[in-house]
C-alpha cells in the first residue's frame, strides 16, 4: 500500500527522482503523484535530466568452471522512461479533458442565454402588439365620439353667417381625417404582427418546452428555438442568421410528429437581418413533435435541424 504524499513532500525530492536516486517505494509515490495531474511539479521535473542510473553496477563475478557458460540475452530496456511517458500521456489527456468539460459549460450557458434573450424578446413583442391594440380601440372610440358630434351640431338650427360653428365643422372634420389616418395606421401595424398572437399563446401556455435546433453543415453561425406545449395548434418556431435568399429561393419548416407523420411547413420570409418567426400549424391531437427542420429551397437542404433524443 502506497503512502498518499502532499505536493510539498513531493516538490524537495523531484530531484532526486529524475536522477534516480529514490528507492523503488519514493519512486512509486512520487509517479502517483505526478500521475493525478500536478502541473507545477510536472513542469519542474521535466526541465531536469531523467534517466539517469542511481549508480554504476559492478561486474558480474566469474562463473565456476563446473557451471555451464551463461546464455547471452537482450538486455531489458529500462522502465523508467516508460512510466514517464505515462505520466506525461495522463497529464496531457486530463487537460484535454478539463478544456472539453470547460468548453461545454459554456456552450450551454450561451445557450441559455440565447433562450433567455428570445422569451424576453417574444414577451416584449406581445406588449408592443397588446399596446397597438389599445391605441387603435382608443382611436376608434374618439372617431366614433367626434362624427357622432359633428352629425348633432349639422342638424343643430344656426344662423347661416355664424364663423364660429363654420370653424367648429372644419375643426372636427380635420380631426376625423387625422384620427382616422392614424386608426389605419395601427389596422396595418397590427395585421403585420399578427404572429404575436402565436407568440402570447406559446409563453402563456402550461407545460411549454424550448426546442433548440442546431446547424447543419455547412451553415455553421445559424441559430433557433421553436416553443411547444402538449394539445398546441400550433409550434412556433424562432430563427435568426439565416443567409439571405437567393433569386428563387425560400425557407420553409418540415415537422415530423411522434406518430410518424410529416407536416411540410408553407415558405416563409426572412428579414434582412437573418431573422424569422414562424408559427406552424398541426393538429391539436397531442401527438409531440419528434423531429424539427428548417429547410432551404431550392434543393431541399437542411440549414437547422432536431430530433429528440432515443428517435428514429
Amino acid at each position: 500500500m502506497l503512502w498518499v504524499v502532499t505536493h510539498d513532500e513531493v516538490r524537495p525530492r523531484l530531484a532526486a527522482y529524475a536522477a534516480g536516486d529514490l528507492d523503488a517505494v519514493a519512486a512509486e509515490e512520487i509517479r502517483a503523484h505526478l500521475a493525478s495531474g500536478c502541473e507545477s511539479c510536472l513542469q519542474e521535473l521535466f526541465g531536469r535530466p531523467v534517466g539517469l542510473p542511481r549508480a554504476v553496477p559492478e561486474p558480474p563475478a566469474p562463473a565456476p568452471p563446473s557451471a555451464p557458460a551463461p546464455v547471452a540475452s537482450d538486455a531489458a530496456p529500462p522502465a523508467r522512461g516508460l512510466v514517464v511517458a505515462v505520466v506525461v500521456l495522463l497529464a496531457a489527456l486530463a487537460a484535454t479533458v478539463g478544456w472539453m468539460v470547460v468548453e461545454l459549460r459554456a456552450r450551454d450557458a450561451a445557450h441559455r442565454a440565447e433562450a433567455t434573450r428570445t422569451a424576453r424578446e417574444l414577451a416584449a413583442a406581445e406588449r408592443a402588439r397588446a399596446a397597438a391594440q389599445a391605441r387603435a380601440a382608443t382611436l376608434d372610440r374618439d372617431v366614433a365620439e367626434l362624427r357622432d358630434s359633428l352629425a348633432q351640431a349639422a342638424q343643430a338650427p344656426a344662423p347661416p353667417d355664424d364663423p364660429g360653428l363654420h370653424e367648429e365643422l372644419d375643426s372636427a372634420r380635420g380631426r376625423i381625417a387625422a384620427l382616422t389616418q392614424a386608426l389605419h395606421r395601427h389596422t396595418r401595424e397590427l395585421a403585420a404582427n399578427s404572429s404575436t398572437e402565436a407568440v402570447r399563446e406559446a409563453v402563456e401556455a402550461p407545460d411549454i418546452e424550448l426546442i433548440r435546433l442546431g446547424p447543419v453543415a455547412p451553415f455553421r453561425d445559424v441559430r433557433g428555438h421553436a416553443l411547444w406545449h402538449p394539445g398546441a395548434e400550433r409550434i412556433l418556431v424562432y430563427a435568426y442568421g439565416l443567409p439571405p435568399l437567393r433569386d428563387g429561393g425560400r425557407y420553409r419548416v418540415d415537422v415530423e410528429l411522434a406518430d410518424g407523420r410529416r407536416l411540410d411547413g408553407t415558405p416563409f420570409p426572412v428579414g434582412a437581418s437573418g431573422q424569422a418567426t414562424v408559427p406552424v400549424r398541426v393538429e391539436p391531437s397531442g401527438e409531440s413533435p419528434r423531429a424539427l427542420r428548417v429547410v432551404l429551397e431550392p434543393g431541399g437542404r437542411p440549414v437547422l435541424d432536431w430530433r429528440r433524443a432515443g428517435g428514429s
